[in-house]
């Protein structure tokens, strides 16, 4: 089955001779990972903006999330996918400062973070 979030010229939608192809199906020109187009593009040419190690929350018996360790650095844009009732908003909570955690470590720009805005 083919990925329906990327497109190809090979695309089973036929163009009528010497028209342009849509944007639909076009080639997507990919940039290779090790070779980012500017320095500015590479996030570990900068410190880490934020460090989670092993972050957690209890709430009484039940342990919603458990050891949540990333880096993020400066224009680096992170995502959170799971089920329902996996720890997404209580993660991003946490790392708001509107949620202490009850595990683990924060760290913002170097400085350690208990994860509670002040």
């Amino acid at each position: 089955m083919q990925d329906p979030y990327t497109t190809s010229a090979s695309s089973s939608a036929a163009t009528p001779s010497g028209a342009t192809p849509s944007a639909a199906t076009r080639p997507v020109a990919a940039r290779s990972a090790a070779a980012p187009a500017r320095a500015s593009d590479d996030p570990s040419a900068s410190p880490a903006l934020l460090v989670s190690r092993g972050l957690g929350r209890q709430f009484g018996q039940q342990q919603a999330v458990t050891g949540l360790t990333f880096t993020a650095s400066r224009g680096e844009v992170i995502g959170l996918l799971g089920p329902n009732g996996a720890g997404k908003t209580t993660s991003l909570r946490m790392l708001a400062g509107t949620l202490a955690a009850t595990q683990g470590q924060l760290e913002l720009e170097g400085e350690a973070f208990d994860g509670r805005a002040s």
